[in-house]
């Protein structure tokens, strides 16, 4: 009887025990996931990964850690990809400039072609 009730006491605390254990972990989980949250927010409306890495540097055993690392390698290649985009865009607005300056050069060309080949057709008309 002894035994049962020292068990049964045994079993109690250890279930106490681990009630009291769980919300803690519950609340550390809630708290990463709290200032993950505020993180990408900020990281929306500023489009800036300083509180995403600063998340990741507070909480790099956290779940959402792995996350705040893949947005900010991900916003870090969107950068870069514009940056190419506008080097491009501003590489095609000087071709095409190129070519609108090459096209009038060559309908200038053309046109002098035309006039010396009518003076060519004079002399070639006129006695000798």
């Amino acid at each position: 009887m002894r035994k049962l009730v020292f068990l049964s006491i045994l079993l109690l605390l250890l279930m106490s025990a681990c009630s009291v254990i769980c919300p803690q972990q519950k609340q550390a989980l809630l708290e990463d996931e709290v200032e993950f949250s505020r993180a990408f927010d900020h990281f929306q409306l500023t489009k800036m990964t300083n509180e995403l890495q600063l998340f990741q540097d507070v909480y790099p055993e956290s779940l959402w850690a792995k996350r705040a690392e893949i947005i900010i390698r991900y916003a870090h290649q969107l950068e870069q990809q514009k940056q190419q985009l506008e080097a491009l865009q501003s590489s095609e607005k000087m071709l095409s400039t190129d070519i609108e300056k090459l096209k009038e050069e060559n309908r200038q060309l053309a046109e002098k072609l035309e006039q010396l080949k009518g003076l060519l057709i004079q002399l070639e008309a006129q006695p000798q």
